[in-house]
């Protein structure tokens, strides 16, 4: 499957269900690593899935009936309060359902992202104006990556086009006078995402060599040039040793927030800071996981191959021990499962996992401007010491 049919094709996006659960359980971050849980033991369907399930903010009207199932599931989970009046967003305001029931909760779901998707669209177009004339080349680039996605995300209107393809040549061209490497990383993975339906003549420019000349050290430039579409055998096989020789893996999780946390004006008003917040989040799952034809290239029928199996077993070892997010090292436990890894060694890596796992805020949303706080102060961490740091930070923190 084409990862990025999840994006361009009918019915786009599964927000829906997603969303859904995160408000009536009062656990978006829970939901998350439940879903990257999932990576675990089958990581070739579910990273698909994860790049693209929280591809945008935008809800699609037909995943509406997706949402009941959800519910149900969140339903049978304990409530994170007891009380019949909770604030599911920051800035909306409380609101009474109860929920063990089903239909209330779903309501209550859905009128709460509705208001926040219109805010959403009333503010963002002022908000990338304000970002491309800052003097900050993160903030610009943040600006023009979310400006492409959101005129691709709305491609069926005619005149989106054009301007996502002015948006993709501008964030390519920023990439290349940059000597900063985030704009180099947005440019690249997006001119890589967006190429099916819209090709900017500036995409053609950027080289992964000259990416990672801006981030040395760090594998992910090469990873990410290794799951490109078209890419040949042999030249997947160098990008995947250029990236174990890197010596660390710092994805692009969690980058955004910090980009549309500069772009934020003081005193925000609440009702913003939870567009930026999941404006954020969103951006960063479209960019931050290599696509599945890394996991292709250690496929069952890869592994017969001598030579190939001991290229995926260093691979395996190298996301599973140096990647700095849960989602790079269950893809590495993952190949390490189809070749074969014992056990024990299989359970202590998912025993890991689900310690640090542990440790996250069991209420970052549906707790209201408390639980957002607590997502922001959480995503800066991530921002910084990328998702594992951030969790060990916090661990040593409570010792």
């Amino acid at each position: 499957m084409d990862p990025r049919r999840i994006w361009f094709d009918p019915p786009h996006l599964r927000w829906g269900r997603v969303f859904a659960t995160v408000l009536i359980a009062s656990t978006l971050l829970g939901l998350w690593v439940a879903q990257r849980r999932g990576l675990f033991d089958e990581p070739q369907n579910r990273v698909v899935v994860a790049a693209g399930a929280a591809a945008s903010g935008v809800l699609p009207r037909g995943e509406r009936n997706a949402v009941p199932e959800a519910a149900a599931t969140a339903a049978a989970a304990p409530p994170a309060k007891a009380a019949s009046s909770v604030e599911l967003i920051c800035g909306l305001g409380a609101v009474s359902f109860d929920p063990g029931d089903e239909k209330q909760a779903e309501q209550a779901a859905h009128e709460a992202f509705d208001k926040l998707q219109a805010h959403r669209e009333r503010v963002l177009p002022g908000w990338l104006e304000e970002m491309k004339s800052s003097a900050d080349e993160q903030v610009q680039a943040g600006a023009w990556f979310l400006e492409a996605r959101e005129a691709l995300a709305k491609q069926a209107e005619a005149t989106n086009k054009a301007e996502a393809l002015d948006s993709l040549d501008e964030l390519a061209r920023l990439a290349e006078r940059s000597r900063d490497p985030l704009p180099y990383a947005l440019a690249f993975q997006a001119c890589e995402l967006f190429q099916r339906v819209a090709t900017a003549s500036a995409c053609s420019a950027l080289r992964v060599e000259a990416w990672a000349e801006r981030d040395p050290g760090n594998a992910f430039p090469w990873l990410v040039a290794a799951s490109r579409q078209g890419v040949t055998a042999q030249r997947r096989s160098q990008y995947i040793e250029n990236a174990i020789a890197a010596g660390e893996m710092r994805g692009t999780w969690g980058a955004m927030h910090g980009v549309l946390t500069k772009a934020a004006p003081a005193n925000e008003a609440p009702l913003d800071r939870s567009v930026r917040f999941f404006e954020a989040m969103a951006a960063d799952s479209v960019v931050a996981v290599p696509q599945s034809i890394v996991v292709d290239h250690c496929s069952d029928t890869a592994l017969r191959q001598g030579a190939r199996r001991q290229q995926c077993e260093r691979l395996a070892a190298f996301l599973t021990d140096k990647g700095d997010s849960y989602l790079f090292a269950g893809v590495g436990n993952g190949i390490g499962r189809r070749l074969g890894w014992s056990e024990d060694r299989l359970a202590r890596h998912k025993a890991e996992q689900e310690a640090f796992i542990g440790a996250l805020p069991p209420d970052i949303l549906g707790a209201g401007c408390d639980g957002l706080a607590r997502a922001e102060a959480y995503f800066a961490d991530v921002a910084r010491y990328g998702e594992r740091g951030a969790l060990r930070q916090r661990q040593q923190a409570e010792r």
